[in-house]
């Protein structure tokens, strides 16, 4: 019965959050679902290539985006990881980017 009282306490906290923050962590939640699953593919695969490359947004915020292209299963997989905000584009600076 404890444990009931847990989850609708739980519950009642979600829903009492503004739509914004669950969406939020919704997103947030699935974000981290789909990189267990490349990350897992990729730790399979027999072959993989990391592409890097920087470019400007319409803003001329200096952007770095990493694809990674992997063989699973019979298959040719690429999975684009997202881009990431430079402030700096010395090697450096390139080298501690954490996603």
């Amino acid at each position: 019965m404890k444990q009931n009282n847990n989850c609708n306490n739980r519950l009642t906290e979600i829903i009492e959050q503004p739509w914004h923050s669950i969406q939020a962590e919704i997103i947030q939640i699935m974000t981290n679902m789909i990189l267990n699953k490349i990350t897992s593919e990729v730790k399979e695969s027999v072959y993989l290539s990391v592409m890097a490359d920087e470019t400007k947004d319409i803003s001329k915020t200096e952007q770095f985006s990493v694809v990674v292209r992997n063989y699973f299963q019979g298959e040719l997989k690429e999975h684009f990881l997202g881009f990431t905000p430079l402030t700096d584009l010395d090697s450096t600076s390139l080298f501690l980017i954490k996603y």
